[in-house]
């Protein structure tokens, strides 16, 4: 009886003392738990997790591996900092010393420390030569519980040591981490490993460095169902086969000479999914794939992360049929055969949809899709253009921007699209007949290039609209826009056969409106009424009459180097910032009767080395009551100044500046009535 109460009363003790200090069990959260929950370092790829055993991390590393300068990977319970940051450590060979800070301030201290230990099954298994991977297979094990690396990194080892075959490893079913296979393998297969099942990952090579294995390996894992990263960054890889496997975390290939992939049942990628036809970031055409001729991926339904195809030059046919989401960028890039590409399911991409140097390509299907950070299509240049088809048909938000480019189709149509973050740009589509968006209300910027035959265009229903160009369209007749347009307004090499550019319900430009290379003789425009600036500055050589007919207010004005210009009209113009003309040798009917001010400069000046300068008197300004400064110059038939003549008095002397005119009166002679000579 005294037995069984003294147990009773230890076992009271323990209890109570398990509810004092750091605890881990399931009560309602107190922030006072402080401890590391997981702790890991990874060299060249290479996992190694730490035990973590009373306050203690304790890492063991199989002999030759050095982790003077490992990756750390660790996670604390929740809430809780540790100091010092276990990355900012310099050489993991030094013991360290951590204080883990809980939610409420208690504190615990964990030392690091390792050592190395002896390779066994249950842990890495490192197979540096035939007759290690020929050892193994002795050892009848069917699973291994760290990571598995076949080979030597660097190639050049001596012929004994090099491996030639994988059948040692017949009888694994499982890696609970990574297979690392090394360049000193010259097996032509991975037929060694076809009863695996399981594995942690699989690498040849990483995403950021390539492998060079002695020969060219067919990969077939046929019995593979379970696996984390799949990397394959090695033109030596000529064939993957991983038919039974469903879900992957990250898949990256890069390979010049891959031929054939199967994946008939990878349905969810929670990663990256990436093929690329060669090892090099930014290949060459020379050094892309040629030799695949198909990617089909029947069931892949999700991608986590990014989806790219790039660089395989001989490919004709994809399959990607299910697919419906993409977490990150949607990538199709330099696919120099395919005709065709069809998303027939995808409904929302969130990073950037981007298809470019596809220079085969005549559609790109995908009806579903209704939403994407931006959307990037160009396909060809301006020697190959050969897209007749894009269907968007369900296109409701673009965050970011978008951009259709090289295109030979006669109409695209997105019907349903309302909201683009920030520009439209339509670059580049000679046979180009009609663009609709009649839902479209919110975009920053709209760009149309080289759009030679498209007549008209309507984005009179956005609602902040910050800029709009248009270049070298030659056939608009009308791009209606709205009320408003807070920034800029450029115009260049544009306009029909018979007039300007009717720009709709256009009434007001915040910004700069600039006309480049206008080609027809008489250029008017109508209805706007208010403008930031104007700017007719380059190349418009035949113009020879200008009209504003509903402009009552500018800010700064110019007109530049208009060779044959006659005629200025502005006729309800009440006062601008600056008035500036330069260089117009025939232009002597400039018409501003309700001018009244001009709060900047008001400047005329001909060109130095020209004489023959028409403009003989200012009576087209004689509304004006102020202006900030006069400088005419260059006139040299100028020799009537009195139409300014009731500005002078507001004047000093540091703001009248005339010279190389007929006449040339100062100030003075003006405010003394001497406006003639």
């Amino acid at each position: 009886m005294k037995n069984k109460l003294y147990i009773c009363i230890v076992l009271l003790a323990v209890g109570l003392l398990a509810l004092g200090g750091c605890s881990n069990d399931d009560s309602d959260f107190t922030g006072e738990d402080c401890y590391f929950v997981s702790f890991s370092l990874t060299v060249d790829g290479v996992v190694y997790p730490a035990k973590i055993i009373d306050n203690k991390i304790l890492l063991e590393i199989p002999y030759g591996i050095d982790i003077s300068q490992a990756q750390v990977s660790y996670s604390l319970n929740e809430n809780a900092t540790v100091l010092p940051d276990p990355a900012s450590v310099k050489d993991w060979k030094v013991d360290q010393l951590f204080r883990v800070q809980a939610y409420n301030n208690n504190f615990s201290s964990f030392t690091y420390s390792f050592s190395y230990t002896d390779v066994a099954a249950n842990e890495n298994v490192i197979l540096l030569t035939q007759a290690d991977v020929d050892e193994f297979a002795g050892k009848n094990i069917n699973r291994i519980d760290g990571n598995l690396i076949i080979g030597e990194k660097v190639s050049s080892v001596s012929e004994e040591d090099v491996i030639t075959s994988l059948d040692g490893l017949s009888s694994l079913t499982s890696v609970n981490y990574n297979i690392v296979i090394n360049n000193s393998y010259a097996g032509g297969d991975t037929e060694g490993l076809s009863n695996l099942k399981k594995i942690g990952g699989f690498y040849i090579g990483s995403t950021a460095n390539g492998a060079d294995p002695k020969r060219r390996i067919e990969i077939a894992l046929p019995n593979l169902e379970s696996i984390g990263n799949f990397i394959a960054n090695s033109d030596s890889v000529t064939a993957i086969s991983l038919p039974k496997v469903q879900e992957i975390s990250d898949l990256y290939i890069g390979s010049q000479f891959l031929a054939d992939i199967e994946l008939p049942n990878l349905q969810n990628c929670y990663g990256n999914f990436v093929m690329n036809g060669s090892r090099q970031q930014y290949p060459s055409a020379q050094n892309s794939n040629r030799s695949l001729n198909a990617i089909l991926l029947p069931k892949l339904s999700t991608v986590s992360g990014n989806f790219s195809l790039n660089s395989f030059m001989g490919l004709s046919v994809t399959g990607i049929g299910a697919l419906q989401t993409v977490y990150g960028n949607c990538e199709i890039k330099s696919l120099n055969a395919i005709e065709l590409i069809n998303f027939p399911l995808l409904q929302r991409v969130d990073g950037d949809f981007i298809m470019s140097g596809n220079t085969a390509i005549t559609k790109i299907v995908a009806p579903e899709l209704i939403s994407a950070r931006s959307i990037d299509f160009s396909n060809g240049s301006n020697y190959s253009i050969k897209v007749k088809d894009i269907i968007l048909s369900k296109l409701t938000n673009v965050q970011n921007g978008i951009t259709l480019a090289y295109l030979g189709c006669e109409k695209v149509e997105l019907p349903m699209l309302e909201e683009v973050g920030e520009s439209l740009v339509l670059q580049t589509a000679p046979d180009l007949l009609s663009f609709t968006a009649p839902r479209l209300i919110a975009c920053k910027s709209i760009r149309f290039t080289a759009i030679n035959q498209l007549k008209s265009s309507d984005f009179s229903k956005i609602e902040n609209l910050e800029k709009a160009e248009i270049y070298t369209c030659g056939a608009m007749e009308s791009f209606s826009l709205p009320k408003e347009v807070s920034g800029n307004l450029t115009i260049s090499n544009s306009g029909n056969n018979e007039s300007f550019i009717d720009f709709g319900n256009l009434e007001s430009i915040g910004g700069t409106f600039s006309v480049e290379s206008f080609t027809k003789p008489n250029l008017e425009i109508k209805k706007i009424k208010k403008v930031g600036t104007i700017s007719f500055t380059r190349w418009n050589y035949v113009i020879e009459s200008v009209s504003f007919p509903s402009l009552t207010e500018c800010g700064d004005l110019t007109i530049n180097s208009f060779d044959v210009i006659e005629s200025l009209s502005m006729p309800l113009l009440t006062q601008a910032k600056s008035f500036s003309v330069i260089e117009c040798p025939v232009l002597d009917n400039i018409t501003v009767p309700l001018l009244k001010k001009i709060e900047g400069q008001l400047k005329l000046q001909g060109a130095r080395w020209y004489d023959e300068y028409v403009i003989t008197h200012l009576d087209d300004f004689a509304a004006l009551t102020s202006v900030g400064s006069v400088s005419i110059q260059y006139a040299r038939r100028l020799n009537d100044f009195t139409g300014l003549k009731n500005v002078v008095n507001g004047l000093e002397s540091s703001n009248w500046m005339v010279s190389d005119c007929e006449y040339n009166p100062t100030l003075q002679d003006m405010k003394d009535g001497k406006y003639t000579n």
